[in-house]
């Protein structure tokens, strides 16, 4: 009797908070309905069985939530929970202190006091420094993300640099520190992603030809910068901890699966749809404005 082995996209034990911001109440923040479609074909992406895997109910997606300190409150809550994979995506404005510390929009974030109304990402490195995750995955799709790496690389003292002292932290960032992130004009965004997130999610969807069955950030990224500077776009940013970006991520859809049916025909996983919803999302988990992700599509 053969004993299968486990598989490397088990997330039974793990948690994934996706948020993503598209409509403000401030207007110095310029509506991103691209955001919500982004947020919607990460989602898509993670719960595909055949690409990540995630069961629905470990995926928690906060559409156009309000109140930064309940969503940093609810994150931490989640992160605490995971035991083998803690993932954190957010799509939507990024907005720098007077100090350079980087925060992260919610829907009713004030553009000149974010330290106050947005989510410090000290916060979250707080909530990865106390999960028990082995590996905690951030990935920013926001403007001056680069900030988050800039400051673990430099090891300044605004929260972020005690990052390097989490076991299995891996940040990937949309941009540099001081650029801000790529989007269509608003008169295109009702049918599309941002930038970096349809790269990413294209190139998940696509795989890597001759690349290992399961693919890592370690994998992803060169070929990940590679699609983006070949568009004349913002480069991405890494970092991490560890082994963190060593983790397996997605299975290789340009590579033939490891079964074969009785024929000889090799399965492979269908890519998921990554086109933007028609309607509105998915039911969404906790924290989510439904008229605001309504408004904003």
């Amino acid at each position: 009797m053969t004993t299968r082995p486990p598989d490397p996209l088990n997330r039974s034990k793990s948690r994934a908070v996706l948020i993503g911001v598209g409509g403000y109440d401030d207007p110095e923040f310029p509506p991103v309905p691209a955001a919500l479609n982004s947020l919607e074909a990460m989602r898509r992406v993670l719960t595909d069985p055949g690409l990540c895997g995630w069961p629905a109910e470990r995926v928690t997606v906060l559409g156009d939530p309000r109140n930064a300190g309940r969503v940093a409150r609810t994150l931490r809550e989640l992160a605490r929970e995971a035991r083998e994979v803690l993932l954190l995506y957010y799509v939507g404005h990024g907005k720098l202190t007077v100090h350079g510390q980087l925060c992260l929009a919610v829907t009713d974030s004030v553009a000149d006091a974010p330290d106050y109304t947005g989510i410090a990402y000290s916060w979250l490195a707080q909530a990865l420094r106390e999960s028990p995750a082995r590996a905690k995955i951030t990935i920013l799709d926001c403007c001056f993300s680069g900030q988050a790496i800039e400051a673990l690389a430099a090891g300044s003292s605004g929260g972020l640099a005690d990052l390097t002292h989490v076991a299995g932290a891996y940040t990937l960032t949309a941009t540099t520190r001081n650029q801000p992130a790529h989007v269509p004009p608003l008169v295109d965004q009702h049918g599309t992603l941002t930038s970096f997130t349809s790269h990413l999610l294209g190139l998940l969807r696509e795989g890597i030809p001759d690349g290992p069955a399961y693919l890592t950030f370690a994998d992803l990224f060169p070929h990940l910068r590679s699609r983006l500077a070949a568009a004349g776009l913002p480069l991405p940013r890494q970092r991490g901890t560890d082994t963190a970006d060593r983790y397996p991520f997605a299975r290789n859809l340009a590579v033939p699966a490891s079964g074969s049916s009785a024929g000889g025909a090799t399965h492979r996983a269908t890519p998921p749809d990554l086109s933007p919803p028609s309607d509105r999302p998915a039911p969404l988990r906790r924290l989510v404005n439904r008229r605001a992700v309504l408004a904003a599509a």
